[in-house]
């Protein structure tokens, strides 16, 4: 069999097994998306050569996989069946790469991004012998079948379904399962006949995160663990919980009955629109009602109510648009890119409806006051919803409403002849430029002036700076014509030079959108 036409690939991973470092290969593995079965059973031969713990030959191979899967993904590919030849090949590979290696779960999702009966049998069959490592793995390998048109699913069934055993795989693939039955492309839930084993499992888990919930941690170390344990309960027993209502059991009633009265809300609104589906409507109802004047479960219960028809259990005034929005900026601020909580408290401080720059029609603005309690002390600030839903890190409480809202204008404007140029990226004829507008801020009374930004607004020229004025620092932002002053006053999160700019800009748009 040719291999020599994968020669450049071989020097790559040997130089990788040898140096330990991975370089780019992109114009290798662009190779594979123009190659026949024939070429890529040559490359998966090859590929024998390289199967070790080295993670740069680890991070080569994931690369190649991937583009092996982006192939088989491909329309030249056609129905994206791929030659039983090649599935073998990618078995004898898969059985003998070391199972926590990412490379692994990439090979696996170019098992799943083909629509061969042999190749989605293979997956089903390696997800149940070799168990992945964790669910971000399991995500890799799994991901493809839920954006494919035409899958033969019935290929990966019932063998897949012996993955709920596993605590890696067990969510993503009940979460397959009811994606099967939410777009119709199943008409009976392939997980039917696990029925009563996964009303038991909905009874093991709500037994667990109650006993969680009634003995408190007591150390750092303790409170660690148990949260790691709650994760882990929470994100099954909401795909358990959505299995057996979309199943229609109605012996799941019970158990959903002792979810509901958990404290963890999300479980509480997902338990409630089960019982509603199963027919335990007036229990169900109550829940999505009380649920709903919390803002974090506002949104999920609200759209619950509606999809069951019982919108009206819900009280208008956890329905309206500042209700909404109030729910929105909550989430929000409890993803775990923001503070992965929510805040103690959340009010509303304005609301209009304007132009906003890149809409075409008024939008309608809210902005939230919202605060914390850490364990450094109180965190208060403002947030927006409406053209967007954000918080800044410095403070504008003290600031005028309307230049919050153009704070936050500024910040999302998008225009090829608005942007900025940092200090240190000054050319000769910049630095005459920012010298000339220093002149204009010593004019206003500015001492100690450090440029930060050079900004460009339509043509104007806009000084962003440090400074001082009468000894207090802040940030100064002048243009030719005037300047503005944030004093940095006593917090420790005043206005900088990107909150500077963003309000000269938004200042300008909001003032032209809105005159």
């Amino acid at each position: 069999m040719r291999t020599e036409i994968w020669s450049s690939l071989r020097a790559l991973l040997s130089e990788a097994a040898e140096s330990g470092a991975a370089r780019g290969a992109a114009e290798e593995l662009e190779r594979i998306a123009q190659s026949s079965d024939d070429e890529l059973l040559s490359l998966l031969v090859m590929l024998r050569e390289f199967v070790s713990p080295n993670p740069a030959v680890d991070e080569m191979l994931e690369r190649t996989f991937s583009a092996l899967g982006q192939r088989i993904a491909s329309p030249a590919a056609g129905s994206r069946t791929i030659d039983d030849r090649l599935v073998g090949e990618l078995l004898f590979l898969e059985t003998r790469l070391f199972p926590q290696r990412r490379s692994r779960a990439m090979l696996l999702r170019a098992l799943a991004e083909s629509n061969s009966e042999t190749a989605l049998q293979a997956l089903a069959d390696r997800l149940v012998l070799q168990p992945l490592p964790d669910q971000a793995s399991a995500v890799t390998a799994m991901a493809p079948l839920f954006r494919r048109e035409n899958l033969d699913w019935t290929a990966l069934f019932p063998r897949l379904l012996d993955t709920l055993e596993f605590a890696a795989t067990a969510v993503i693939t009940l979460d397959f399962t009811n994606f099967l039955v939410r777009e119709h492309l199943a008409i009976q839930h392939p997980a039917t006949e696990r029925s009563r084993d996964l009303i038991q499992l909905l009874g093991a888990l709500t037994q667990r995160l109650h006993g969680l919930e009634e003995r408190p941690p007591q150390t750092a170390e303790e409170a660690r663990r148990v949260g790691q344990q709650v994760n882990e309960s929470v994100g099954l027993i909401i795909s358990v919980i959505d299995a057996v209502a979309l199943i229609g059991d109605p012996d799941a009633v019970g158990k959903l009955r002792q979810a509901i009265e958990l404290r963890h809300r999300r479980i509480r609104t997902e338990a409630a629109a089960a019982l509603i589906r199963l027919g335990d409507a007036q229990i169900g109802r109550e829940h999505l009602a009380e649920l709903a004047k919390f803002p974090i479960a506002r949104l999920r219960a609200i759209a619950y109510a509606d999809e069951l028809e019982v919108l009206d259990a819900i009280d208008d005034q956890y329905r309206d648009e500042s209700a909404r929005a109030e729910a929105e900026l909550v989430c929000w601020l409890a993803d775990s890119a923001q503070f992965g909580f929510p805040p103690r408290q959340c009010e509303l401080v304005d609301q209009r409806t304007q132009y906003w720059p890149g809409y075409e029609e008024p939008v309608q603005c809210f902005l939230f006051r919202f605060e914390y309690t850490l364990d450094e002390g109180v965190y208060s600030n403002i947030g927006l919803v409406g053209p967007a839903t954000f918080a800044f890190s410095a403070d504008l409480a003290d600031l005028p409403i309307d230049d919050i809202y153009s704070a936050f204008a500024g910040w999302l404007a998008d225009h090829e002849e608005i942007f900025e140029i940092r200090a240190e990226q000054f050319t000769e004829p910049l630095r005459a430029e920012c010298a000339r507008l220093e002149r204009r801020l010593r004019d206003d009374g500015f001492t100690q002036i450090e440029p930060q930004r050079l900004g460009y607004f339509f043509g104007d020229r806009v000084l962003i700076a440090r400074a001082q004025r009468q000894g207090e620092p802040g940030t100064a932002v002048a243009d030719a014509v005037e300047s503005a002053w944030y004093p940095s006053g006593r917090g420790n999160r005043p206005i900088g030079p990107i909150e500077g700019f963003s309000i000269y800009k938004g200042r300008k748009l909001l003032r032209t959108f809105n005159p």
